[in-house]
């Protein structure tokens, strides 16, 4: 009588759902980037535009967060300032609205263009795992696994936020689509994430904690990092993890990916602070780890 009421798709054998699954879901390669467009909206700034990124700027903002420290305005203006101000609301561009994908990071002006049909028909349709409570658990790694997640944006009025906006959104997903999740891309570059650098170590370093936290089988972090950029240093804590590594590509270069290790990390911490201090820290896995962070915060990586 079960199998009378359930859904002819159910009453395939799993094996077969699992090749359906693949046929509709997989990659067709494994450099393909999954692309996900989000929108950026400043309900307290008084004038947002995208054409008033500066280093210096300065902006109005009227959110409740400073309240205490002062304002500057009758109705408690104050200077924008993260981590003190509320941030952006995040939001995903729904799917009937063109996608744009990266043709070229350039600083504040990255260079987008329109996915092309090929592209776009390579989108996967998560409408299926929404099927049924069965089908999403067997549907959903599938969707997810090996895929190399990149969240972009336009240009907006104080960075675009990206490490900000990722952390956001991969947080509203449910456990269970968080431990599925094994590859994240990322533009590393000072105006992708605001206009202070200061600010943009931050915004990786919780980013990094988010992904040890929250996504257990998360093993890959893909870098495109421009020539003019940082160290690697504020995702150094990634390295807690044994089995984690970090692939960049520079911008400006055909060059090949750099793939780093945990083991290459420990070994610059030897050159750059010395065996016998290292040898110390290594009796004790907390000493270990704090030289790791030290040491790669020195290192221009």
């Amino acid at each position: 009588m079960d199998s009378v009421q359930s859904p002819p798709f159910l009453r395939i054998s799993p094996d077969l759902r699992q090749r359906i699954y693949t046929y509709l879901l997989c990659l067709d390669s494994e450099n393909e980037i999954t692309t996900i467009n989000y929108d950026l909206a400043w309900p307290y700034l008084q004038n947002p535009t995208s054409t008033t990124f500066t280093y210096h700027q300065l902006d109005m903002c009227s959110c409740p967060g400073p309240a205490s420290q002062g304002s500057t305005g009758k109705h408690g203006d104050h200077i924008y300032t993260r981590y003190v101000c509320e941030g952006p609301e995040v939001q995903i561009v729904p799917k009937n609205k063109p996608l744009w994908v990266l043709q070229q990071p350039n600083g504040p002006l990255n260079i987008l263009r329109p996915a092309t049909k090929k592209e776009l028909d390579r989108r996967p349709s998560a409408n299926i795992v929404r099927a049924n409570k069965l089908i999403y658990r067997e549907a959903t790694p599938l969707l997810y696994r090996g895929r190399k997640f990149r969240f972009l944006t336009g240009h907006c009025p104080r960075g675009r936020y990206q490490a900000y906006a990722t952390q956001t959104l991969l947080s509203r997903m449910s456990t269970f689509t968080q431990e599925q999740i094994t590859d994240l891309s990322l533009i590393y570059q000072q105006h992708e994430e605001d206009c202070r650098w200061q600010d943009v170590k931050k915004a990786y370093v919780s980013l990094a904690r988010f992904i040890l936290s929250n996504l257990p089988h998360c093993r890959t972090l893909h870098i495109l990092k421009c020539a003019s950029g940082d160290g690697l240093g504020p995702f150094c804590k990634l390295f807690r993890r044994e089995d984690m590594r970090i692939l960049v590509r520079k911008h400006d270069a055909n060059e090949e990916v750099e793939c780093f290790e945990k083991e290459q990390f420990v070994r610059c911490i030897i050159i750059n602070k010395g065996l016998v201090q290292y040898r110390g820290a290594a009796r004790n896995e907390d000493a270990l780890e704090d030289s790791l962070d030290e040491g790669l915060g020195e290192l221009n990586w």
